[in-house]
């Protein structure tokens, strides 16, 4: 995400806080991209790059993505979050 205080950011809490709900097993976050940029450095993520990337971290030192899921449609969250999560539970992931 870019800023927290935009809509699309808003948005994306919102998604955040329902996936959070009904997969109890995982711990959801953002990074919003003016606030943490050298840290989404990591994550190959520039100004243009397509917003908001989702990222998967294990919980140690180690990033993944879900193959497919790359980034979202800001008009389609709740669907894209939710086959990304079927992506991960699937074990279609990259580092």
């Amino acid at each position: 995400m870019e800023d927290e205080t935009e809509d699309k950011s808003k948005r994306v809490l919102e998604v955040l806080k329902a996936a959070a709900s009904e997969n109890r097993d995982l711990i959801f976050g953002y990074a919003g991209f003016k606030q943490w940029e050298e840290f989404t450095d990591s994550f190959e993520v520039d100004k243009k790059t397509k917003l908001p990337k989702i990222v998967l971290w294990d919980g140690n030192e180690e990033y993944y993505s879900v193959i497919g899921s790359v980034s979202t449609d800001e008009t389609d969250m709740g669907s894209h979050m939710s086959r990304f999560l079927e992506g991960y539970r699937g074990g279609n992931v990259i580092k």
